[in-house]
Order: structure tokens, then C-alpha cells, then sequence
């Protein structure tokens, strides 16, 4: 589930209820992306869904995430909703207001081609550089570019995202 406190600021944002939005479903993880976050060393990931109506069709939005607090989070998202080829992944690190901006990738189809793009993403997105105080000091040195997001204004990106996929930019 979302911190309370970002369920409310989301809602105030989009209107939407978010206390029901990270519920599990039976939509399975692509392996591939478990594999990925495996190999960054994010473990448990799991697959969200939020049901909404977009105008009179109903919408599914699929993500998948992994965290062990409320604080560092990893989180893919299908880019656009409703196909399982490209996707877009970030990490935030609230309390040290990091965010690593969106990755665009397609879907590794071979365990070669995911540790290829496991490599690539890795000095931004492995799990150990979130874990302690000083790893998330090495990496806001490291990446000046990812810091400076607090919790306003990393959620008011989510949710712009969550609202409008294709605004989402590469950060790199």
C-alpha cells in the first residue's frame, strides 16, 4: 500500500482514491521483469492493478513494484498501459528526496539481453544504493540531478504520469 500521506496527496491531485490503488491481482509478472529486479537486488516484486473509468470504458493500469519500507521503492510501469513490451522504470528514495527519473526499456526476451540492460541500469537502480544513509549520500554526489525530490513534488510526477503516459520523459 501507498503511505497515507501519499494516498491523500494523490487524491487531491487526481481525485482518485488511492488507498485501494497498489492492491495485487492476478495479472501474472512478465519473468523477465522479475529478472531484472532480481539482478538489480530488489526483491519481491509484485504485480499492482488499479481499475478506473477513463470516460465510459473502464481502465486498467498495471505497474509492478518493490519495497521494504515505505521510504525506497521500485517501480515499473507498462508504457503505455494495457501491453507487455515497453515499460519505464524508476527508484524513489523519499526521506532522502532522490528520485532516478524513468527508464524506457522493451522487454528483455533472453536472460543474455536482461543482463545486458541489468548492467546498463545498475549504476542508477541497484537496491544497495538505497539501503543506508551513506549509500544515498554517495549516490546524490554521484547524481546531483536525482536529488532535491521531495515528496510533493516526486508524487505530483507520479501522478502526472499515472494521468498521462506519454508525457513521461527518458531521463537518460
Amino acid at each position: 500500500m501507498l503511505p497515507s500521506s501519499v494516498q491523500r496527496y494523490l487524491s487531491d491531485i487526481d481525485g482518485t482514491d488511492h488507498s485501494a490503488a497498489s492492491k495485487v491481482t492476478a495479472v501474472p509478472t512478465p519473468p523477465a521483469l522479475h529478472n531484472l529486479a532480481t539482478a538489480l537486488g530488489w526483491k519481491r516484486l509484485r504485480t499492482c492493478q488499479r481499475r478506473s473509468k477513463d470516460g465510459i470504458k473502464p481502465l486498467a493500469r498495471t505497474w509492478y513494484e518493490s519495497h521494504e519500507s515505505d521510504d525506497i521503492w521500485l517501480q515499473i510501469n507498462e508504457t503505455p498501459n494495457g501491453q507487455q513490451r515497453w515499460y519505464e522504470i524508476a527508484v524513489y528514495a523519499f526521506e532522502a528526496g532522490l528520485c532516478t527519473g524513468w527508464f524506457r526499456f522493451k522487454l528483455p526476451q533472453t536472460p543474455e539481453h536482461v543482463s545486458r540492460l541489468a548492467r546498463r541500469l545498475k549504476p542508477y537502480l541497484q537496491h544497495d544504493q538505497f539501503t543506508s544513509a551513506a549509500a544515498r549520500k554517495r549516490f546524490s554526489r554521484q547524481f546531483p540531478e536525482c536529488t532535491g525530490f521531495g515528496s510533493k513534488r516526486t508524487w505530483a510526477w507520479v501522478a502526472g504520469w499515472r494521468q498521462n503516459p506519454r508525457r513521461a520523459t527518458q531521463a537518460r
